[in-house]
């Protein structure tokens, strides 16, 4: 894993709520009124906004796109009303005020957004979601070739200008080798395996 991008809970200026306690209360009252989007069925995005929505006792239906940018574009036109996407995203949009950060996912505030409280804050717990970015071979090559193409990339993040790069691109420099990147994902696949469970999400049809 070479790095990773911090995820937020984005809404349209439209949702009148601040905090995660208020979205609830809002879209009970209103139930079947707010919509959530995601990058498809199952995608680690749609999973993380069911997780937040039910832990937080809100009520939002799903509408699955087919990839990040069209959720987002519908997001900022007030189609649906709501996702969670990666900082670098979402931005802009935040930026010019078309959308409004109302969570950091997981148990810390985001150095970019220190007003906006995380999901910890907000009284969620077990939640930590980010994209991340590793480097892959095919099983074949030997590892001794794999172990030294590692080497070269985890020293990367000794690069002053590689890290200061990443940090403008709104991505967290990372240096995991083959065996920690490996156990990183078996966690990932852990823990999404717990959220489909506990939300008793479905097979797409």
């Amino acid at each position: 894993m070479v790095a990773r991008t911090p995820t937020l809970v984005v809404v349209h200026p439209s949702i009148k709520a601040n905090t995660l306690k208020e979205l609830a209360a809002e879209t009970r009252a209103n139930s079947g009124k707010y919509f959530f989007g995601s990058p498809g069925e199952a995608h680690e995005f749609h999973l993380a906004a069911e997780l937040v929505l039910k832990s937080a006792g809100a009520e939002m239906t799903h509408v699955p796109y087919k990839g990040m940018g069209p959720a987002i574009q519908d997001t900022v036109a007030g189609r649906v009303q709501m996702v969670v996407a990666a900082i670098a995203s979402v931005k802009p949009f935040i930026a010019d005020g078309r959308l409004r950060a109302l969570a950091a996912i997981g148990p810390a505030r985001f150095e970019d957004y220190p007003n906006v409280p995380s999901t910890l804050e907000n009284g969620l717990k077990d939640i930590t979601v980010y994209g991340w970015f590793g480097v892959f071979a095919p099983a074949a090559v030997p590892r001794d070739l794999v172990n030294r193409i590692a080497r070269e990339f985890l020293e990367l993040r000794r690069d002053a200008a590689y890290a200061q790069k990443m940090k403008e691109l709104n991505f967290e420099s990372m240096a995991l080798g083959p065996s920690e990147f490996a156990r990183e994902i078996e966690s990932h696949r852990n823990q999404w395996k717990t959220v489909i469970q506990t939300i008793k999400l479905s097979a797409p049809r």
